[in-house]
C-alpha cells in the first residue's frame, strides 16, 4: 500500500504553464496497484534535484505527494510575466486558489512587448507583486517606457518591493524618468542591472551623494550600460561624500556601439572603485574597442571580455592580443580570463556602421586559408601571452607577468538554427593554443544561439537569452 498521498491536478495554467497541485483532505488517492515503497525524502529531494528539463518536473509532481515540494521549487522558482497580456490575471487567480506556491516564486520577471501601456485595466499585478513575499531577485523590462506611464498601484508596488530590503537581484532595463528615491533604494540591492535608466529630472538628484548608512546593505555587483543616462546617475556616486561604491567588488560593462562617450565613463567609473574591484566584466563590438586603463586596480583578479563579431570565422579580433599584452602588463595578478566571442551567422555578416550587409559570397579555399592563416597568427601570440614557455633546462617557465593565472575559458558562440553547419571552433582553438593548454589553464566551450537574434546585454543570472548548448572541445592533457 503507498504510504504517500497522491496529489489532484487542480488545472493547468498557461502562460505561467504549469501544472497546479492541489490536495484536498476530504479526498485520499491511494491505489495498492500504484505502490511507492517508504523511501527518505532526501533521495526523493535529490533525484528531483538532478532533473534538467520541466516536462520532468512536472511529471514527478504528479507521482505522490513526497515528490510535490522538490518538484515546485523548479517549476515555480522563475516566473515571468507579460503585464500586456492575461498572464497577470492567471497568475492571481493561481495563488489565490493555491496560497502554498508563493513561497516557491523567488525569480520574478517582469516585461512588456512594446506600446506605452503598462498593464490592462483593473489588472491584479499590484496585488501579485504584493502577494510575492519570497522573492528576492526580480527582473523590469520596460521597453523604452516611462516610470510616469506607469498606474499608481503598479508603481506603489514596484517601489514596495524594491525598497523592502529582502532583493538579492535586481534588472532594471530602458525606463525613463525613474524616481531618484527608487534609483537610491536600488543601489542597496547587493546585485544592481541598470541600463538606459535615466532619473526623473523634477527630482533632487543630490541625494545620492548622502553618504550612506553604514549599517545598511549595499551594492557587491554593478551591471551597467555604458550611456549618457546612466553616467548621469554615476557622476552624483561619484561625488565627494558619497559611499554607494565603497563595497564594489565586481562591475560589468556594456558599451555601445554609437556611445562616443563609452571610454570616459568606463575610466570615471573604474577610478571610483580602485581599492574594491575584482572582477571587471565588458561586452563590446569588434570594431569598437577602446583600450582602458586597469592599472590602478589592484584587487582585480577576474576579467570577462565579451566580443561581438562582426566579420565572418574569425575568432581573433585584431585588437585582443595588443589589449591582453596591455592587462598581462598593468595586472600581473589576474587569476582567471574569460574569452567569449559571439559569431555571425554566415547569412549574413552586421557592417561596421551597424547595418547588416548582402549574404556574403560562398569563400574560396585560398579566402579560407587566409583567414585561417590570421587566426592562427592572433592565436599564437595570444598563446604567447596566457601559456609557457621551455626553460634552459627543458622545463617549464610561466611567462613573466601572468604567473598568477590559474585558468583561460574560451566560449565560442556562433549564431546558428539547424540545418545550417557550422565549424568545429573550439578544436581550432585547442590546436593552436599549445603552450596555455601545457600550463594547465585552458578549457574551451562552443555553443550557439538561435538565429536572427542578437547579442543581448550580459544580464547575471538570467536564462531568457535562448542558446543550445553544444559539446565542449576535449583538451588534450599535458605532456
Amino acid at each position: 500500500m503507498c504510504t504517500h498521498i497522491l496529489p489532484q491536478l487542480d488545472c493547468i495554467v498557461d502562460p505561467v504553464d504549469v501544472i497546479v497541485l492541489k490536495h484536498t483532505p476530504q479526498t485520499y488517492v491511494c491505489a495498492p496497484y500504484r505502490y511507492v515503497p517508504q523511501v527518505p525524502q532526501e533521495i526523493i529531494d535529490h533525484i528531483v534535484d538532478n532533473i534538467e528539463d520541466m516536462a520532468s518536473f512536472k511529471a514527478c509532481s504528479l507521482v505522490c505527494w513526497a515528490f510535490v515540494p522538490a518538484s515546485r521549487t523548479h517549476i515555480f522558482r522563475e516566473v515571468a510575466v507579460d503585464i500586456l497580456r492575461d498572464a497577470p490575471r492567471k497568475l492571481h487567480s493561481m495563488l489565490l486558489r493555491s496560497p502554498q506556491i508563493i513561497r516557491y516564486i523567488k525569480d520574478l520577471t517582469l516585461y512588456r512587448t512594446s506600446g506605452p501601456e503598462w498593464g490592462q485595466p483593473g489588472s491584479p499585478l499590484p496585488a501579485v507583486i504584493s502577494m510575492l513575499s519570497h522573492v528576492k531577485r526580480l527582473s523590469i523590462f520596460g521597453c523604452w517606457g516611462d516610470w510616469t506611464d506607469i498606474p499608481v498601484p503598479l508603481a506603489s508596488a514596484l517601489r514596495r518591493v524594491i525598497s523592502s530590503g529582502r532583493l538579492e537581484r535586481l534588472h532594471f532595463l530602458t525606463c525613463t524618468n525613474v524616481p531618484v528615491a527608487v534609483v537610491q533604494s536600488a543601489l542597496s540591492i547587493p546585485l544592481l542591472s541598470l541600463f538606459h535608466i535615466s532619473m526623473d529630472p523634477r527630482d533632487d538628484p543630490t541625494v545620492l551623494q548622502v553618504p550612506q548608512d553604514p549599517s545598511a546593505a549595499s551594492c557587491e555587483y554593478l551591471n551597467l550600460s555604458a550611456s549618457s543616462d546612466v553616467a548621469s546617475i554615476l557622476e552624483h556616486l561619484r561625488a565627494p561624500g558619497s559611499t554607494y561604491l565603497s563595497n564594489v567588488r565586481r562591475i560589468a560593462l556594456n558599451p555601445l556601439m554609437n556611445a562616443s562617450k563609452s571610454p570616459q565613463i568606463m575610466a570615471g567609473l573604474l577610478s571610483a572603485v580602485e581599492t574594491t574591484l575584482e572582477r571587471l566584466d565588458i561586452q563590446v563590438h569588434q570594431f569598437q574597442f577602446k583600450p582602458f586603463d586597469t592599472s590602478r586596480l589592484t584587487r582585480l583578479r577576474t576579467v570577462q571580455l565579451h566580443v561581438v563579431m562582426a566579420e565572418l570565422y574569425t575568432l581573433v579580433p585584431d585588437f585582443l592580443p595588443r589589449a591582453i599584452s596591455r592587462l598581462r602588463s598593468d595586472n600581473p595578478l589576474i587569476e582567471h580570463l574569460v574569452l567569449v566571442m559571439h559569431l555571425p551567422a554566415p547569412s549574413y555578416v552586421l557592417l561596421p556602421n551597424g547595418a547588416l550587409g548582402a549574404q556574403p559570397p560562398v569563400p574560396t579555399p585560398a579566402a579560407v586559408a587566409v583567414t585561417a592563416s590570421k587566426i592562427a597568427t592572433g592565436l599564437a601570440r595570444l598563446d604567447a601571452e596566457f601559456g609557457s614557455s621551455h626553460g634552459d633546462d627543458g622545463g617549464l617557465c610561466a611567462v613573466e607577468g601572468f604567473l598568477a593565472l590559474r585558468s583561460v575559458h574560451w566560449k565560442i558562440i556562433v549564431e546558428a538554427s539547424p540545418p545550417m553547419l557550422v565549424p568545429e571552433y573550439a578544436e581550432f582553438l585547442v590546436a593552436h593554443l599549445p603552450r596555455t593548454r601545457a600550463r594547465g589553464v585552458l578549457s574551451v566551450e562552443q555553443t550557439t544561439r538561435q538565429l536572427d537574434t542578437g547579442v543581448m546585454p550580459h544580464l547575471p543570472g538570467m536564462n531568457m537569452w535562448p542558446h543550445r548548448p553544444k559539446k565542449a572541445a576535449p583538451v588534450p592533457p599535458a605532456r
